[in-house]
C-alpha cells in the first residue's frame, strides 16, 4: 500500500513538473556612444534596452499560454503584469570597440515560471487598484522611453560643451524616472502578492514589507516625485511604518526635523482612504508649517478637487505647486484638468502646452490639450493634438474615440472612417468601435459596409455588451429600413424586442416598417406600445409633420398630423398644429374643427385658443375671436401676442380706444416686437394722436428685420412718417 501511494505521488509530481514549464529569456542591450556619452551613462542605457527587450520576448512567450490566453487581456495589459512579476537579472556588462565608435553592452536573464505566472496574472488583474496602477505604469515606461530616445539623438547632434551638458543632465533625469517607475511597479506587484480580497487592510505584513521597501527606494532615488508621494500615502494607508517613510524622506531632501512631513504623508495616507475631511486638514497643517513645499500644495489640491468639490481652490493650489516647481509637468497637467472642468479653456490650453514642453511624449496631456481645444473651437488643432496622442499611445481608446467624434462634426466622414479602421487596429475586440464605424458608414450611405460593421460588433466580443444588446439590433433594422430592406428590418427590430421588451424606439421603428409595408394594424399596435412606453415617441411624428410644412409640403404634413393623431388620438398638440397646416391649405372649418378638438383635449392651451381666434377672424366672426384672445390672456396674461391679436380683433370691430389699450400692454411685455409697435402706430395715427405714432413707427423701423414678411411693413411705415411730418 505504501508503495502504490508512493508510485501516485511520483506520478503527481510528474505529471505537475510536465504541465508547468520554467523557460529562460536571455536579452542583450546595447547603447553605442557618442562623443558626448559618458561610460556610465551608456551602461545605464543599455541596461534599460536589455531589460525592456527582455520583458517584451517574456510578453510574447506568456501570450502562447494557454492558461493565459483564457484571460483574454489586451496585449499592454499583459505587458503591464509581465514588468511587475518577471525578475530581470543584469549578468554581465561588455564594452568593445566598432571601428572608432564604443558599444557597451549588458546581457540580462529572466526566468519564467509559466504555473506561478499565470497565477500571479490572474491575481493581478482581479485587483482593480494594483490592475490601475500597472497599466498607468505601462503608459509612462513607453513615454520615457520616447524621451530618452530624444535626448539621446539631440545629446548626438549637440556641438556646444554647455549644451550638451544640460541635456546629458535631462537624460539622466529620464533614466532616474524610468529607474523609479520600475521600482513601483515592483512595489505595486508585490504588494498583490500578498492579497486575498484586494479590500484595504487586507494585504499580508511580509508583502506590504517588501511593496515598501521598494517604493522607499523609489523615493530615495526622486524624492521630490509626486507619483512616488501618492504610492507611499497608499502603501500607508495599507498599514505602512509613517516613521520609516519620514527617516526615508528626510534622508533624501534633506529637510529639516518638524511635523510637516508627519502631517503631509498622514494626510497622504489619508487621501489613499477616502477619508477626506481629515486628509485636507493633515495636508492644511503641513502647509502651514512648510508653506513653500510645492508638492504639499499640489496634493492639497488633489484632497481639495477629491473630497470637496471647490475647484476654484484646488486650481489655486496646483497653481502655486506649478509657480514654485515650474519643472513638475504633473502640476501643469492637473492645473489645466481644473481650469478645463472650470469652462476656463483658455486657461487649461496654456497649462496643457506647458506640461507638454517639460514632457513632449505625454500622449495623456495632447489628449486632454485636444479636448479644451475642442471646446474653445479650434477644431484643426484639436484633431492635430488627438492624432499626436494616438502616436504616443496607440492603444489609447479615448483618444482615439475623441479623433472621431471631432472629425464627425467637422462633416470628414470619410477622415472618420479612416479614424474608426485605426483605433479597431489596435483594439480589434472592442464592439463600440464597430458600432461607431457602423453609424459613421450609415451617415456616409455606405450601408453595406454598415451592416457588415454592426454584426461583427455583436461577434467580436461575446463577452461584451453588444452581444445581448438590443441597441445594435436596432441599427441593423434601421440600415436594413433605409437600405429598402423592410422584411429584414423587421426580423432585426424584433431581436431586438425580444432581448428589450420596453425598447420603445424598437416598437416605433418597427411600427415604421410594418407600416411600409402595409401592415397597418400592426404597426399601430406598435405605435401604441411606444408611446405607452415612453410619451415623447407621441410627438415625433408632429416634429417630422412640422418639418415637411415648413419645406411647403402642406399634403404631406397633414398626413402625417393625421398619423400622429391616429397613434395618440388625445395629443393636443397633434391636432392644434393639424389646424394649423390646413388654415395654411384654405381649410378654415377644418382648422376651426382641430383647434376645437385641442382646446377640448388641453383647455389651457393658450397657442390653440389664440390660432382658433385668428381663424373665427378669417372666418368674420370678431366677437367669437375675441372671446378665445381674452380666454388665452386671462390663462397668460403677459402674452403680448394674445394683447396685440385682441386689439386687432377690437380695431376691426371699431373699437380704437379698446384697440390702442392692447397694443399698448403688448408693447409693454414685449418691447422688442416689432409688428406690435406698427399697430400701435397705425392705431394712433387713425386717432390723430401723430407724435406717438411717429415714434411707434420709428421703434417698428428700428425693429424691424429685413424680411419679406415686414418689407411691405417698411415701406407703409416710411409713408406714414412722411405724412405725419
Amino acid at each position: 500500500m505504501q508503495l502504490l501511494s508512493l508510485v501516485l505521488m511520483v506520478i503527481a509530481l510528474s505529471s505537475s513538473a510536465a504541465w508547468a514549464e520554467v523557460r529562460t529569456i536571455t536579452a542583450t542591450g546595447e547603447y553605442r556612444m557618442g562623443d558626448n556619452d559618458t561610460r556610465t551613462d551608456a551602461k545605464r542605457i543599455a541596461l534599460q534596452d536589455a531589460k525592456r527587450l527582455a520583458l517584451e520576448k517574456a510578453g510574447t512567450y506568456l501570450e502562447s499560454i494557454t492558461e493565459v490566453k483564457n484571460f483574454q487581456l489586451g496585449r499592454d495589459e499583459l505587458r503591464a503584469y509581465t514588468a511587475g512579476i518577471v525578475e530581470v537579472t543584469e549578468q554581465q556588462t561588455r564594452s568593445t570597440m566598432e571601428g572608432e565608435t564604443s558599444v557597451v553592452r549588458v546581457d540580462v536573464t529572466c526566468k519564467v515560471d509559466t504555473d506561478i505566472v499565470a497565477r500571479q496574472i490572474d491575481a493581478l488583474r482581479k485587483n482593480e487598484t494594483v490592475k490601475t496602477e500597472l497599466l498607468k505604469a505601462r503608459r509612462e515606461a513607453e513615454r520615457l522611453r520616447q524621451d530618452l530616445e530624444d535626448k539621446t539623438r539631440e545629446l548626438a547632434a549637440v556641438k556646444s560643451k554647455a549644451e550638451a551638458e544640460t541635456i546629458a543632465g535631462t537624460r539622466r533625469t529620464v533614466l532616474t524616472e524610468q529607474e523609479v517607475n520600475s521600482l513601483l511597479v515592483k512595489a505595486w506587484t508585490e504588494l498583490a502578492r500578498g492579497s486575498k480580497n484586494f479590500a484595504h487592510g487586507s494585504y499580508s505584513k511580509q508583502s506590504l514589507r517588501r511593496a515598501s521597501i521598494l517604493a522607499e527606494q523609489a523615493l530615495a532615488l526622486d524624492p521630490f516625485n509626486p507619483f512616488v508621494h501618492g504610492t507611499m500615502g497608499q502603501l500607508l494607508a495599507e498599514g505602512g511604518s509613517l516613521e520609516t517613510t519620514v527617516v526615508t524622506y528626510r534622508k533624501a531632501t534633506g529637510s529639516e526635523p518638524g511635523d510637516a512631513d508627519f502631517h503631509y504623508f498622514r494626510g497622504l495616507s489619508l487621501i489613499a482612504k477616502n477619508d477626506g475631511k481629515r486628509a485636507v486638514a493633515e495636508v492644511r497643517t503641513a502647509l502651514r508649517l512648510r508653506p513653500d513645499d510645492a508638492n504639499i500644495h499640489y496634493w492639497l489640491g488633489r484632497a481639495l478637487e477629491a473630497f470637496t468639490g471647490d475647484r476654484q481652490e484646488a486650481a489655486a493650489e496646483y497653481l502655486m505647486a506649478a509657480r514654485l516647481k515650474p519643472e513638475v509637468a504633473a502640476f501643469h497637467d492637473s492645473l489645466g484638468k481644473m481650469r478645463f472642468t472650470t469652462g476656463d479653456y483658455e486657461g487649461a490650453i496654456a497649462a496643457y502646452r506647458t506640461s507638454i514642453y517639460l514632457r513632449p511624449n505625454d500622449g495623456s496631456a495632447h489628449y486632454r490639450l485636444g479636448l479644451a481645444l475642442q471646446f474653445k473651437g479650434n477644431m484643426g488643432e484639436a484633431v492635430a493634438e488627438y492624432r499626436t496622442a494616438i502616436r504616443l499611445q496607440p492603444d489609447d481608446y479615448s483618444a482615439h474615440l475623441a479623433l472621431i467624434n471631432t472629425l464627425i462634426k467637422a462633416g470628414d466622414l470619410g477622415g472618420a472612417i479612416a479614424a474608426c479602421q485605426a483605433a479597431i487596429r489596435e483594439n480589434p475586440t472592442n464592439d463600440y468601435l464597430y458600432v461607431t464605424l457602423g453609424d459613421v458608414l450609415k451617415d456616409k450611405g455606405d450601408l453595406e459596409e454598415a451592416i457588415a460593421a454592426y454584426r461583427t460588433a455583436i461577434t467580436v466580443n461575446p463577452k461584451d455588451f453588444f452581444k445581448t444588446s438590443n441597441i445594435i439590433y436596432v441599427a441593423i433594422g434601421d440600415t436594413l429600413k433605409t437600405k429598402g430592406d423592410l422584411e429584414g428590418a423587421i426580423v432585426e427590430y424584433r431581436t431586438a424586442i425580444r432581448i428589450e421588451p420596453k425598447d420603445a424606439r424598437a416598437h416605433y421603428n418597427l411600427g415604421i416598417a410594418l407600416e411600409a409595408k402595409g401592415d397597418l394594424k400592426g404597426a399601430f399596435a406598435e405605435y401604441h406600445t411606444a408611446i405607452r412606453l415612453d410619451n415623447d415617441y407621441a410627438n415625433t411624428r408632429v416634429h417630422s409633420a412640422y418639418e415637411l410644412e415648413r419645406k411647403g409640403d402642406l399634403e404631406g404634413a397633414i398626413a402625417e398630423y393625421r398619423m400622429a393623431i391616429r397613434m395618440k388620438p388625445d395629443n393636443a398638440y397633434a391636432h392644434r398644429y393639424l389646424g394649423n397646416a390646413l388654415e395654411a391649405k384654405g381649410d378654415l372649418e377644418g382648422a376651426i374643427a382641430a383647434y376645437r378638438t385641442a382646446i377640448r383635449l388641453e383647455p389651457d392651451h393658450v397657442a390653440a385658443h389664440i390660432d382658433l381666434g385668428v381663424a373665427l377672424v378669417d372666418k368674420g366672426d370678431l366677437e367669437g375671436a375675441i372671446a378665445e384672445y381674452r380666454m388665452a390672456i386671462r390663462m397668460k396674461p403677459d402674452s403680448a401676442y394674445a394683447h396685440w391679436h385682441l386689439g386687432n380683433a377690437l380695431e376691426a370691430k371699431g373699437d380704437l380706444e379698446g384697440a390702442i389699450a392692447e397694443y399698448k400692454v403688448a408693447v409693454r411685455f414685449e418691447p422688442n416686437d416689432a409688428y406690435a409697435h406698427y399697430l400701435l402706430g397705425k392705431a394712433l395715427k387713425i386717432k390723430g394722436q401723430r407724435a406717438e405714432a411717429a415714434r411707434e413707427f420709428r421703434e417698428y423701423l428700428r425693429l424691424a428685420p429685413d424680411t419679406p414678411a415686414h418689407r411691405s411693413l417698411i415701406t407703409k411705415a416710411h409713408a406714414a412718417l412722411r405724412e405725419i411730418e
